[in-house]
């Protein structure tokens, strides 16, 4: 065969192969395509690579942390509290002194290593399910505590059940999963049927109290009082940050601190 011919075949078949795997496109547009679909194809492995690996979903209506300061030997105690066998953990102290603020504070550790699924170093306790319940605006009852049970682990057809099937269901969910109930100014509460339910709390779930008085002895308590100095400069610092106002001086003279403390 003569090489015109030759060349003649290679020229056809490679008109066969472009109008089959191109199409119309110049080679130009053909190859741009081609390194557009590998970059999606490459985006859509690592958006699965990120879903695969994403932390586990923790149940939880937490309320946002706001600005910490110190309160670090306080922490450690409700820290260590919620890891031991005690199944009733109580914060104390007057009004005022913090107590939902660290309550919080340690709240959102624990959430933050529930969902690593494992325990820090810092021996902070994982739960499964964190539920937040308040009597500070309203009276609280035990048929609220139940209904924000239910909504919060996503059984909210238990909210219509009856007072009796309702906490007979919610019990059976906290013997399934670890849930962390958490129950702020207990002082306030008034509804009996609820310092029962929190005593008679399902293995492994807990309960964490705020209160000003102790009121459940049956309640291991971490009873917190005046801020360190250093913790109170620090406060000071940041509120004068926060408010727009120079308070360096008030910290700074000793007298005027003192009193101020």
């Amino acid at each position: 065969m003569d090489p015109f011919s030759i060349a003649g075949l290679i020229i056809a078949a490679l008109g066969f192969i472009y109008l089959v795997f191109i199409g119309q496109k110049n080679i130009f547009d053909y190859l741009r395509d081609r390194r557009r679909k590998k970059n999606q194809s490459d985006q859509l492995q690592e958006i699965a690579s990120t879903i695969n690996d994403s932390s586990p979903t923790i149940p939880q209506n937490l309320p946002p942390r706001g600005d910490f300061v110190g309160r670090e030997k306080e922490k450690k105690q409700v820290h260590e509290a919620l890891g031991s066998r005690s199944f009733i953990i109580m914060i104390d102290g007057i009004g005022g002194i913090g107590k939902t603020s660290l309550a919080l504070e340690v709240l959102h550790e624990c959430l933050a290593a529930s969902r690593q699924s494992e325990n820090s170093e810092n021996s902070v306790q994982t739960f499964d399910a964190f539920v937040w319940t308040s009597a500070k605006d309203h009276p609280l009852t035990l048929n609220d505590v139940l209904d924000t049970i239910a909504r919060t682990l996503e059984y909210p057809y238990i909210t219509q059940l009856s007072p009796e099937e309702k906490q007979h269901e919610v019990g059976k969910r906290l013997r399934q999963k670890s849930c962390l109930l958490i129950v702020d100014n207990f002082e306030t509460v008034t509804d009996d049927a609820l310092a029962k339910f929190i005593l008679e709390l399902p293995n492994p779930s807990k309960c964490l109290i705020t209160s000003r008085e102790q009121s459940l002895r049956q309640a291991r308590a971490v009873s917190i009082r005046g801020m360190e100095h250093a913790e109170a400069r620090q406060l000071i610092a940041n509120e004068g940050s926060r408010l727009g106002l120079n308070l360096t001086p008030l910290a700074d003279d000793e007298q005027n601190f003192a009193r101020f403390y």
